[in-house]
């Protein structure tokens, strides 16, 4: 009895911290998605689903960014509280700029985030009380194309 209270104590604190992390909207799925966190688990002392608070989503990007101009990538729905990283792994040797816009006006969303060759840095986080369409936008300083390729990173703090 001791064993089974334990447990629900658990499984009612794991839900509390699962209804404050509401899960991500992702639409126009890619078809490289990959999971990194642990997701959804079936407690079967208790039969009941628990939401993982910590689960992130990964998306690999690879695109070529013309001179003197931008490239996008594909839309995300974000919902508050949901952030995007961006881990550039290769740029040849380029410096890349990335921006967090609107999906439909292509207005910026954040600052300008600059890469020099690789690294991972936050771009935004959805810190208003509504969803939001966003792209990635990739720009870069270099009077050749560019080609840039890594991951994004989305999930919640």
């Amino acid at each position: 009895m001791r064993r089974l209270k334990c447990i629900l104590v658990l499984v009612v604190l794991l839900g509390l911290l699962g209804a404050s992390q509401p899960a991500l909207v992702r639409a126009g799925e890619l078809p490289a998605a990959t999971d990194t966190g642990t997701g959804n688990v079936i407690n079967t002392n208790v039969l009941t689903t628990v939401v993982s608070p910590m689960v992130t989503r990964d998306y690999p990007f690879s695109v070529v960014i013309p001179v003197v101009s931008y490239v996008h990538s594909e839309w995300y729905d974000m919902s508050p509280g949901k952030y995007v990283q961006a881990e550039l792994d290769s740029s040849d040797g380029h410096n890349v700029f990335m921006t967090v816009v609107d999906a439909d006006t292509l207005q910026p969303m954040g600052n300008e985030i600059a890469f020099y060759s690789t690294g991972t840095q936050l771009l935004w986080t959805n810190t208003t009380a509504t969803t939001h369409r966003v792209k990635v936008r990739f720009g870069a300083d270099a009077l050749v194309r560019v080609p840039a390729s890594g991951i994004l990173h989305f999930g919640w703090y």
